[in-house]
């Protein structure tokens, strides 16, 4: 098994791997543990949304198969999953402007640089 860095978490799955942005820095223990903090909190709302996403698409799916095709509730569907992404996106969005918030002015300048070298790294 490989050692994790000083700057990793062991940990894996929802709540537990840094974000991509953070893979490579040098985050203090308070630092790690923060991020950590924050990335279980979030767990619950992004469970719940992908839950209800994914009971959208089963429906949908389901509707494309039987006889009587309702338009209406096929629209109620997706637009249920279209929000569901939303929720997610948002969901995300605001967990990097926390993390984001952790970092020194250094660490935010180091990442700067990554990004502008690597303008497809995943934040």
């Amino acid at each position: 098994m490989a050692k994790m860095g000083r700057h990793e978490h062991a940990a894996s799955g929802p709540g537990g791997a840094l974000p991509p942005f953070l893979h490579g820095m040098k985050l203090s223990e308070r630092q790690q543990d923060q991020v950590f903090e924050l990335m279980h909190a979030q767990v619950p709302a992004m469970r719940q949304q992908e839950k209800q996403l994914r009971k959208s698409l089963d429906a949908l799916r389901q509707l494309a198969l039987d006889e009587r095709f309702d338009e209406t509730r096929a629209q109620a569907l997706a637009q249920s999953a279209a929000s569901s992404q939303t929720e997610m996106a948002l969901l995300k969005v605001q967990l990097d402007r926390k993390v984001l918030a952790l970092l020194s002015a250094d660490q935010r300048k180091q990442l700067a640089a990554k990004i502008a070298s690597r303008p497809d790294l995943p934040l």
